[in-house]
Parts: structure tokens; sequence; C-alpha cells
């Protein structure tokens, strides 16, 4: 799963540009590949987008959007990353989308530091994960979605 990915990594994608570990990876697998596009709406729906996206589905990868609308789909967990009302905006995408859990952020406060903070937005409401450095807040959020499938 390339996850998130840019609009700049599914172009890699769709041409076969193997610059970066992440394309290489993607590139050179055995298994099926699953992508999520993370970018705001206006780059989602920009043309050479699109085309990209639509050259991958023809190369039979599959995009999160997809796969998420399945009848029984699996589990999807869908990020946001916020310039303002982070819990609002995250919560107004999550529903639409129908994915059991979104986790949202200020982009302002992530993009050039080494910590975060996150809000988990679901069903039941938001639980606010404090600031902390990236990868102890990644495994508090691999361990939180670990904990949801079991139940």
């Amino acid at each position: 799963m390339a996850a998130p990915a840019s609009a700049d990594v599914l172009a890699k994608l769709a041409h076969g540009r193997a610059d970066d570990l992440l394309s290489i990876l993607c590139l050179a697998r055995e298994r099926p590949l699953l992508v999520a596009p993370a970018m705001n709406r206006q780059m989602l729906t920009n043309a050479a987008t699109q085309r990209n996206v639509a050259q991958q589905r023809a190369d039979g990868v599959a995009i999160r959007a997809t796969v998420a609308a399945r009848p029984n789909p699996p589990y999807c967990v869908g990020f946001a990353a916020e310039s303002q009302d982070v819990e609002c905006l995250g919560e107004e995408k999550r529903r639409p989308k129908k994915r059991p859990l979104r986790i949202a952020n200020g982009a302002h406060d992530a993009f050039g530091s080494d910590q975060n903070e996150v809000t988990l937005l679901d069903d039941v409401g938001k639980q606010h994960l404090p600031r902390m450095g990236k990868l102890a807040l990644a495994r508090v959020v691999v361990g939180e979605i670990g904990r949801r499938l079991r139940t």
C-alpha cells in the first residue's frame, strides 16, 4: 500500500518512474498494489491527476476510494491534514466517504516538524492524541487501529 500517495507519487507510478525508494518498491513488487491518494480536492480532480489515476486502474492498481466503496469493504482509515477547523473539516470528509476512522491533524503544525498531534474521528466521537514524536505517534495510531480491528 502506498499511503499517503501524493499527485507526484501517482504520476510516477502511472508512468513507471522509479527514482525514489517508494516508487521503486511500488514498481518492483509481486503483490497487488493499493494506493491511497492524499491531496486537496482541486489537485485530485485535476485532469492530469485523473489521467494518472485512470492509468493505474487500467494497470490493475486498486485505488482506496474504489476499495472503500465496495459492498463489504476492508477497514479503511482516512487521513486529513487541515489548515483550519481540524476536527470539523475532518469529520465533514469522513462521513460521506463512510470511513470508520479518520485521523485529522493541523497541517501547519506537522510539516517540517519531528512532532505532531492528531485527533481520531469516528461514529462515537473524537479522541485527541497529544503532541509527541511522529514515530511514537505512528505507533499509538497503529495500535489504536489494531485495537479497533480486534473488536
